[in-house]
């Protein structure tokens, strides 16, 4: 590691150590850092969460409030586990969870208890279903339909929710 500082030289691991250093002090408190930096957040959205390690999930919690982390991913489509990736971090947190116990906290599989969520999952549903007749899920990933999709739902919840 001293070596690395004093080439002036880091990989993507040790940046992710140094955010959770900055935001967290050895006794397991968010720093100062962390708490300005969570005020000046309306919404913190993660996508591919499945592909989150440990560290990164707590620099996410660090910077975050109760209420504005948006998260997306599927455990299904993690492909991150050579560099910690752990899916299981997502699925703790539809388990931790009453269903629509929050009211941010989204299942796509099941009908919506508020109208907004009930749009959004109605709209991502309807994207969803948009599949071209014959293709199989690697084209389908390949044509960029999945991000176009994303983005598309993103906007969509945005714009229901109020937050633009």
């Amino acid at each position: 590691m001293e070596v690395k500082r004093k080439r002036g030289i880091c990989e993507f691991s040790d940046v992710e150590r140094y955010a959770y250093e900055a935001l967290w002090d050895e006794g397991g408190e968010k720093t100062e850092l962390a708490h300005d930096l969570s005020r000046k957040f309306d919404a913190i959205y993660v996508d591919e969460y499945q592909d989150v390690n440990s560290l990164q999930a707590k620099v996410f919690e660090a910077i975050a409030t109760d209420t504005n982390r948006f998260m997306v991913g599927d455990i299904k489509q993690s492909i991150y586990g050579f560099r910690g990736a752990e899916p299981a971090l997502f699925s703790g947190y539809r388990a931790a969870f009453p269903p629509y116990g929050r009211p941010n906290l989204l299942d796509y599989g099941a009908d919506a208890a508020t109208p907004r969520a009930a749009a959004i999952t109605s709209f991502a549903r309807s994207l969803a279903g948009a599949l071209p007749e014959g293709m199989n899920y690697s084209e389908y990933a390949r044509s960029g339909f999945f991000q176009l999709c994303a983005a598309a739902v993103v906007v969509f919840a945005v714009t229901a929710t109020g937050m633009a």
